[in-house]
C-alpha cells in the first residue's frame, strides 16, 4: 500500500543492485510517473513489478519517489542525486531486497 505525500501524487519506483545497476521499474522507458489517486489515503500501486533473470542473487535498494507532477526516469534521476537522497524536490521512500539464489533452477 502506498500513500502521497501532500500534493506529491506521481509515484516512480526502482532499486539499485550491490554492484551498482540500477533496475527501473516505474515509469516504463517512454513514459512518466505513475499518478496516484487525489485524496484516496492508501491505496495499491495497480501495476505488476515481475523480479525477472536481471535480479540476480544478492541485496537491493528500492527507491519509491513522489513527486509534484509526472516525471521521467531523466528527471527521476536527477531529483534523487547521486546520494539517492532526493534534492527536496521529492521525496524518497526506501526499503532494502534480499533475492536468494534459485535452487531449482537448473
Amino acid at each position: 500500500m502506498l500513500a502521497g505525500v501532500g500534493e506529491r501524487r506521481h509515484f516512480a519506483a526502482l532499486s539499485v543492485r550491490a554492484d551498482g545497476t540500477v533496475l527501473w521499474y516505474l515509469p516504463a522507458p517512454s513514459e512518466r510517473s505513475l499518478e496516484l489517486s487525489p485524496g484516496a489515503g492508501e491505496q495499491a500501486v495497480e501495476r505488476l513489478i515481475e523480479l525477472g533473470d536481471e535480479h540476480v542473487e544478492g541485496h537491493y535498494a528500492v527507491y519509491g519517489v513522489l513527486s509534484d507532477g509526472p516525471l521521467t526516469r531523466a528527471q527521476v534521476r536527477a531529483a534523487l542525486g547521486p546520494a539517492r537522497e532526493g534534492d527536496g524536490s521529492v521525496t524518497v521512500l526506501r526499503t532494502t531486497l534480499q533475492v536468494l539464489a534459485d535452487e531449482a533452477a537448473p
